[in-house]
């Protein structure tokens, strides 16, 4: 779980091979939302703190994760380039938000196909420790829960 401040964002930053996928669940605590966007940077073009305006949008700016939601997607054989998950609080100007998140990326080459949804969030039980092991047999290359990646901005804001 990490704390997205008032008017900040938490970019969460993953290297994709050409094929490759990307899977994240999240919910936020108190029945507060976030917004939520995926971008996308061809491969080398990513610095941290730039700004996302130069990206390529692959999943579109909205509030979610409100109440006790879990947001679960995943995107499956994709371009190769740096994908931004970014968690924007900046339109909250006084209450930061608690967001608990994992994240799944892999595959990707010609010996490693992406799994199915089903591969890497496993069945409908909703059993998160059945798909994170799930996940990291079918993925074995990152798994990323609820830790921000050094490259992350999750400002302090009041």
């Amino acid at each position: 779980t990490v704390n997205v401040g008032a008017r900040s964002e938490l970019r969460l930053v993953e290297n994709v091979m050409e094929g490759g996928f990307i899977g994240w669940e999240f919910r936020t605590e108190g029945g507060k939302d976030i917004k939520f966007a995926v971008y996308r940077f061809a491969p080398g073009t990513y610095a941290d703190g730039v700004p996302l305006t130069g990206a390529e949008v692959i999943v579109e700016s909205a509030k979610a994760g409100a109440g006790a939601d879990v947001v679960t997607d995943s995107l499956l054989n994709l371009k190769g380039g740096t994908y931004i998950l970014h968690l924007d609080n900046s339109y909250s100007m006084m209450t930061g938000k608690q967001v608990s998140y994992a994240l799944f990326s892999g595959g990707g080459g010609t010996d490693s196909p992406a799994p199915s949804r089903n591969d890497i969030f496993g069945d409908s039980t909703g059993n998160a420790d059945l798909r994170l092991d799930i996940a990291q047999r079918a993925i074995g290359e990152s798994v990323v829960t609820g830790v921000p990646t050094p490259t992350a901005n999750h400002g302090g804001g009041a």
